[in-house]
């Protein structure tokens, strides 16, 4: 709550408290009394007990408020990466609406199983943490990026299409690939991308499409980005 708010919470509940002994003594005790005064002293006092109460409620209120935004952001982000995790990805699909174009980039980590077992999961875990940051700096602020599963990522782009989609997901593939992971292997991811409602009618729709083109660049050989296209995925 604002300064300035506070400060007119105050001064209209003094000045009602005011205005409330006076209208006690006008109607409740004899004009010739002295206790004119005290009457309003009285009301201001009941004013400003009324404010330090409502302050009380107005500061657990705003408190309980911050706080379940706190834990709604932890619960919607992967503690190792920072990214949005899975949960947050299935209720973000569900808000989606299916007639805004939008572009989603499927991402895997190259040979991420076998780099876990011969390195350790330890090494293992810096990679993706290292894919993490390069995608969001890749990407604008007004895209969202999850860690779908294991070693995936999921990027969904909006107002954004196919060809700029594209862009985006190369200049990924290439910010990882320049990732100093010595003494490590180099890292390398391949990617999938489709856009609403080019290659589908439904933002799953869309998700599956990228994850079939997804596919189609591993099998093309992995470390590249390829694009949906229906006559090639069969």
């Amino acid at each position: 709550m604002k300064k300035r708010h506070i400060t007119v919470l105050f001064l209209t509940m003094t000045v009602m408290g005011v205005l409330f002994g006076w209208i006690l003594f006008w109607v409740f005790i004899s004009k010739s009394s002295n206790l004119l005064f005290h009457c309003v002293l009285i009301g201001g006092i009941f004013g400003i007990l009324n404010f330090i109460t409502a302050m009380f409620f107005i500061k657990r209120y705003t408190s309980l408020v911050n706080t379940n935004q706190k834990l709604d952001i932890e619960n919607r982000k992967d503690s190792l990466t920072d990214l949005y995790n899975r949960r947050a990805f299935d209720r973000d699909i569900r808000l989606n609406n299916s007639n805004v174009v939008c572009s989603i980039i499927f991402l895997d980590v190259d040979n991420f199983r076998e780099f876990n077992n011969i390195y350790g999961h330890q090494a293992g875990d810096q990679i993706l943490v290292e894919c993490a940051k390069s995608i969001k700096s890749c990407i604008r602020e007004s895209d969202m990026a999850y860690r779908f599963g294991g070693e995936e990522f999921i990027v969904i782009l909006r107002q954004c299409d196919k060809m700029d989609a594209h862009k985006i997901a190369q200049k990924i593939i290439e910010r990882i690939r320049k990732v100093d992971n010595l003494p490590f292997p180099t890292i390398t991811v391949s990617a999938g991308v489709a856009t609403l409602p080019e290659d589908s009618v439904s933002i799953e729709q869309t998700v599956r499409a990228s994850d079939l083109a997804l596919l189609m660049a591993k099998k093309k050989g992995k470390n590249q980005v390829v694009l949906f296209d229906r006559s090639k995925m069969t």
